[in-house]
């Protein structure tokens, strides 16, 4: 296989995931040119942050490329489902990418470049290191690893690198991975300064530490909400619109429009079923014929490869006894079968040895220099250090690593691919690296139950579809329905369930909104409501297995909160806050510095007893998540009666009765644990926070 066959097969999930991928654009389709063309007159920006204009080319180049890296990944190209979440997530990474430019170029780590836009601020000794050094990219490690060993071949990258310039198509190629490399080095960078005001106090792990070994138990009183009648309180529309401005962020403020529309469904015909099984059984001799199983059903089944092996009794009934017949061997085929709408033939791909499950412990490590990191660990280990104290001090999965790195009994399927294969093929007692979209991970392998035979099936498959002469013809129906009810007032009046089926509602659907409940690929409906008026009627859209007619039955132009909407809800919010202090002057009244007991006397109430909380309780028995009431028993003095405290379902006052210390914790662990939690949220924080106070104009509606 070509070294640029390898770029462009060997991405994975990592680049699916980093959208790494996206940014390898080497040609714009012809669709993109003529859209470029169609909207000449327009904005040529798909957004604009902080006054930035991003060309609209950028955004439609990450969608081509997530779509074509999935098709090549996975086999079959993404439904619609899939092509909304590429959406979201490439509009998300090129505003977070825009974001972070512009910081790295505030900071001076970078000075643009015309060969390394924004990414300047990397040196040739760091990209050298990045390829062929000791700190090797996470992107270019997928590229150049060798299949046999899991491990990075440098002599690969050393070979492509020397031979890329006898090919135009592999240098362009190349030069786009060495841009995405080196603007990850430059995010780094930017984090790592960001990091380096994160630290924890061994005064703070102290603080943490005797707050988690603290076991409280304590009385506490309840003036519930629910006590005063919702009757008793008026709400009036200024309250409710001072609410909302004090609220903007929580009420986001939007445009909506609601419409009524009619499904007309595209459905196969007598024909379209004997054509799809014509097309299996034609062929299913090459399929039986092939020698790599998994190209050939990616190449053209409808249904992707499935990796995984099945014990008897694990598979369909049809296909467990075709599979385990001890006259199947591999290569063997079965006939041309109807399942859940699809034609198949499914062919015995493997029969081997396995243990239906494995347990096994991990450390994953997900730095720049994981690769590094991890064969350091790995001499540690295999040098007498205790794998599960390495796991606490230095794995980044948080889930595994407070257990020594211990990823309990698990079965095929339930982790990554790699990690999936290692621990299946692997040997017990051997440490493995392996590669995955997470990091690196060092495996070792505890205990494998009892082996036995296992199969590998992989399918053939066609899903039944109407063919363009159907389709045709159940076109041809809607858009006589359209032409013929040209106003809203027709539309409503033409509706037949026989015909059309009953009326649809979709209501509030924003421009923003990438797709309409229950109706695929509808984002095309959307920006025509943004171009079209009320009572307008469309022409015929093709939204997945249905042509939809659509009526806007009501639009709000200008920028509001929708008040029909929120008001139930800000008046409940309003209410709540007018019984809170009411409660509290009523608490007042009875007089300040009393006992818990005392209050209970006067307002007549009952004092509930609640024992074994800690800093670590999220929830109290019959009262719910009280977190106010949690933080105050935390901290007031044994014995003292607290002040009134506002909580989510009524005003309290606690009196802590014991404050046991329940054990003792390590301090320097505990600042361990703490560092690494600060440390995996602290990435998500610094974008989250650029975006909040980014200015941001969004044109994906005149686009899309």
């Amino acid at each position: 296989m070509s070294a640029l066959q390898t770029l462009r097969n060997k991405a994975g999930i990592l680049i699916a995931v980093a959208i790494g991928l996206a940014l390898l654009a080497f040609i714009l389709t012809d669709l993109l040119k003529s859209g470029q063309s169609m909207f000449s007159s327009r904005a040529t920006s798909i957004a604009v942050v902080n006054g930035v204009e991003i060309p609209v080319e950028k955004y439609f180049t990450l969608l081509e490329n997530m779509e074509e890296n999935h098709l090549r990944t996975n086999g079959s190209a993404a439904n619609e489902s899939m092509k909304v979440n590429f959406k979201r997530t490439a509009w998300d990474e090129m505003i977070k990418e825009a974001m972070y430019n512009q910081e790295i170029e505030k900071l001076g780590l970078a000075i643009p470049s015309p060969q390394h836009a924004g990414a300047h601020g990397v040196t040739a000794e760091e990209l050298k290191d990045m390829v062929l050094g000791e700190h090797i990219s996470p992107v270019v490690q997928q590229y150049f690893t060798n299949q046999e060993t899991r491990m990075y071949d440098k002599e690969a990258a050393k070979n492509f690198l020397q031979n890329m310039n006898n090919s135009e198509e592999q240098k362009s190629a190349w030069i786009e991975v060495e841009k995405f490399v080196m603007s990850n080095r430059l995010k780094e960078k930017y984090k790592a300064l960001i990091s380096k005001g994160l630290y924890v106090t061994t005064k703070e792990a102290e603080v943490m530490a005797n707050e988690m070994a603290k076991s409280i138990d304590f009385k506490a009183l309840q003036l519930p909400y629910s006590s005063l009648a919702d009757s008793l309180y008026e709400v009036s529309e200024k309250e409710i619109n001072d609410y909302l401005d004090n609220n903007e962020k929580k009420y986001i403020k939007e445009k909506f429009a609601s419409l009524e529309y009619v499904s007309f469904s595209i459905r196969p015909s007598e024909k379209d079923f004997e054509a799809t099984q014509k097309w299996v059984l034609d062929n299913s001799n090459d399929f039986k014929l092939t020698d790599n199983d998994e190209q050939f059903v990616r190449s053209n089944s409808d249904v992707p490869f499935d990796p995984n092996f099945y014990g008897k009794g694990e598979l369909p009934v049809a296909i467990d006894s075709f599979a385990f017949n001890a006259n199947n061997s591999k290569g063997a085929i079965t006939g041309v079968y109807f399942e859940n709408g699809v034609f198949k033939v499914s062919k015995i791909s493997k029969k081997i040895s396995l243990p239906d499950s494995v347990n096994a412990r991990h450390i994953l490590i997900r730095s720049a220099n994981a690769v590094v990191v991890v064969d350091s660990l790995k001499k540690l280990i295999e040098g007498g250090a205790d794998f599960a104290m390495i796991a606490l001090q230095n794995s980044e999965d948080p889930g595994s690593a407070s257990k020594g790195g211990d990823l309990g009994w698990f079965k095929q399927g339930e982790n990554p691919r790699a990690v999936n294969d290692t621990c299946f093929l692997g040997q017990p007692g051997k440490l493995y690296s392996v590669y995955t979209e997470y990091g690196v991970h060092m495996i070792e392998i505890m205990k494998q139950s009892e082996k036995s035979e296992k199969v590998q099936i992989a399918t053939l498959a066609s899903k039944v579809s109407a063919s363009s002469i159907t389709k045709n013809g159940i076109y041809s129906k809607a858009a006589q329905f359209a032409n013929e009810n040209s106003t809203r007032e027709k539309f409503l009046a033409a509706i037949k369930p026989e015909i059309t089926g009953d009326k649809r509602i979709a209501q509030h659907v924003r421009p923003e909104d990438y797709m309409i409940p229950g109706i695929e690929n509808s984002r095309q409906i959307i920006k025509w409501i943004n171009e079209a008026n009320k009572e307008d009627v469309s022409g015929v859209f093709e939204c997945g297995n249905e042509f939809i007619v659509a009526a806007i039955s009501e639009k709000k132009d200008k920028e509001a909160f929708n008040y029909t909407a929120l008001e139930n809800e800000v008046k409940a919010a309003i209410i709540k806050d007018k019984k809170a202090t009411q409660l509290i002057a009523k608490i007042q009244e009875v007089g300040n510095g009393l006992s818990l007991a005392e209050y209970a006397q006067k307002l007549s109430q009952q004092i509930s007893d609640y024992q074994g909380v800690n800093f670590n309780s999220t929830a109290l028995q019959n009262l719910g998540i009280e977190f106010s009431l949690l933080g105050v028993v935390s901290t007031i003095e044994k014995g003292i009666c607290s002040k009134p405290i506002k909580g989510n379902n009524g005003v309290f006052l606690a009196e802590v009765s014991v404050a046991n210390v329940s054990g003792t914790f390590d301090a320097v662990i505990e600042k361990q644990k703490m560092q690494r939690n600060l440390k995996s949220k602290y990435d998500y924080s610094i974008e989250s926070t650029l975006i909040d106070v980014a200015d941001i104009v969004d044109n994906r509606i005149i686009f899309e």
